[in-house]
């Protein structure tokens, strides 16, 4: 197998899809059998040679070595989840509810965070989905979508379908980890890194969220953990090259 778009490169590592991917791969131990490369190696992500790949010419991108190149980083961990599905983890709760409530979580995230998520770390005058260039409005909608995931992961008699149990366990639908995590523990990554730049404290907004990411960040989850570590230094990298100055001078503007 070849896993174009996911090199350790600290360019490439930053990417929250990207760690998408790996945190599949790590929680399978998978490593040997997927190579890490940038885009690139075929000229970069708007390159014909990639273009021919992932006309969407965006990452992260996974070809196989029967031939099949699939692009988008949702599509990308259910394949790999399926292809591997007798290594644990399979990534699919073992209940009806776990399995609704992994998938609304992955809904939510790539339906309302992603098209916003730029807004965090974009330069000025850049487009942040249906917001245009409004910051602002972007990240308050950033905000909400976390919370709506607070509110469900809170709401322990609905996913249990007890009264008595809740959905407490390692990981956001209970003690199995599933596509929920690998998709937005990356994310929380740049929200707890990149929120309180603008003033907003995870703590009190995202009190199981912030948890969540604190325990498996601290090591609850080894594959979780290397994502963490693999994500935060491409973070720390974009701070020492000065990316968010601009950012929260037009952001002081702003208020």
């Amino acid at each position: 197998m070849v896993l174009l778009a996911l090199s350790k490169a600290c360019a490439e590592t930053v990417s929250n899809h990207g760690a998408r991917a790996r945190y599949v791969i790590k929680s399978k131990g998978l490593q040997k059998e997927y190579n890490f490369l940038s885009p690139g190696t075929l000229g970069g992500l708007k390159s014909d040679d990639y273009l021919r790949l992932n006309p969407q010419g965006k990452m992260p991108l996974l070809t196989t070595s029967d031939g099949l190149s699939i692009p988008e980083s949702d599509v990308i961990c259910r394949f790999l989840a399926d292809k591997h599905i007798s290594l644990a983890p399979t990534f699919v709760p073992s209940t009806l509810r776990g399995r609704l409530l992994s998938d609304l979580i992955v809904r939510i995230h790539d339906q309302y965070i992603t098209p916003t998520q730029a807004a965090l770390y974009r330069a000025p005058g850049s487009i942040f989905g249906a917001f245009g260039t409004d910051r602002k409005g972007a990240i308050e909608e950033i905000i909400k979508q976390l919370g709506v995931i607070e509110d469900l992961i809170s709401d322990e008699k609905l996913w249990s379908g007890s009264s008595t149990s809740g959905i407490a366990g390692v990981y956001l639908c209970g003690d199995e980890i599933s596509l929920a995590d690998a998709t937005l523990f990356p994310t929380l990554v740049f929200t707890e890194y990149m929120l309180p730049k603008f003033g907003f404290d995870t703590s009190p907004l995202f009190p199981r969220l912030k948890a969540y990411h604190n325990s498996i960040s601290g090591g609850a989850c080894q594959a979780g953990k290397e994502v963490y570590e693999e994500v935060l230094g491409g973070l720390k990298q974009w701070e020492e090259n000065g990316r968010w100055e601009p950012i929260l001078e037009e952001w002081r503007v702003m208020q």
